[in-house]
Order: C-alpha cells, then sequence, then structure tokens
C-alpha cells in the first residue's frame, strides 16, 4: 500500500513538472523567436538613419504575443520601452531606434516567467 502511494505521488510530482517545463518551453518558443518581420514592416530607413516606428510596432507585437502566448499561459504582461541607442535615454519621439521588450507570465502559484528582449537598428553604410 505504502508503496503504491509513492507511486502516486511521484506521477503527480512527474506530470506537474512535465506541465511546467511544456509552458516555459512554449514561453521561450514564441518570446525568444518573435519574427524579425515584425521589426522590419515597421522600420522607418530615412537617409542612412533607421528607426522604428514606435505606434505600430507596439501593435503588431502585441497582435502577435496575444496569439502566441495564450496558448500556454492565461494571464502575461507585454510592456516595451523605447529608447535612443547613443546614450540609453527614454524616446518619447514616434521614431525611436531602441526598443527593450519585457514579458512576464504567471505560470502557476509558485512560477513566473520573466524575459527582457533589447533590439536596435543602425544605419547602413554605403560603398
Amino acid at each position: 500500500m505504502i508503496i503504491l502511494f509513492i507511486a502516486v505521488i511521484i506521477g503527480i510530482f512527474s506530470l506537474q513538472y512535465f506541465s511546467l517545463n511544456f509552458k516555459i518551453q512554449g514561453l521561450n518558443r514564441a518570446v525568444i523567436s518573435t519574427p524579425i518581420e515584425l521589426f522590419y514592416q515597421d522600420v522607418l530607413d530615412d537617409n542612412n538613419e533607421a528607426k522604428f516606428y514606435t505606434e505600430e510596432l507596439e501593435n503588431h507585437l502585441n497582435s502577435y504575443y496575444e496569439k502566441s502566448l495564450t496558448k500556454y499561459v492565461k494571464e502575461y504582461e507585454v510592456s516595451y520601452y523605447f529608447y535612443n541607442k547613443e546614450d540609453g535615454s527614454l524616446c518619447l519621439d514616434m521614431y525611436c531606434d531602441g526598443i527593450e521588450i519585457t514579458v512576464d507570465a504567471v505560470i502557476d502559484i509558485t512560477y513566473t516567467y520573466h524575459r527582457m528582449m533589447y533590439y536596435e537598428l543602425y544605419g547602413r553604410s554605403h560603398g
């Protein structure tokens, strides 16, 4: 009887571990491999100076994360910080050349997911 009880407990813990691992790996796949095309379609390239169009980029990323992250978690939060890449200061313009994306999600009662990513644009050199 004790062996059966121990086997059931090990089975429950194994299932919980598998479920947690599945959600973490799914979140990592969705967040880390965010399609680069989402960024490219919102880039303004003017006079060898590339900048993100902040409003459209946020809308496209929010749409992508809504489709991708809800497969794995119910609650998540995505925040954006646009900055100037030269000095790291906050960019309040419509066009910025750096973005920090932070994704937070609650996987279960004891575990939360947190990931930060940085993307910067650099001009092209001709010649």
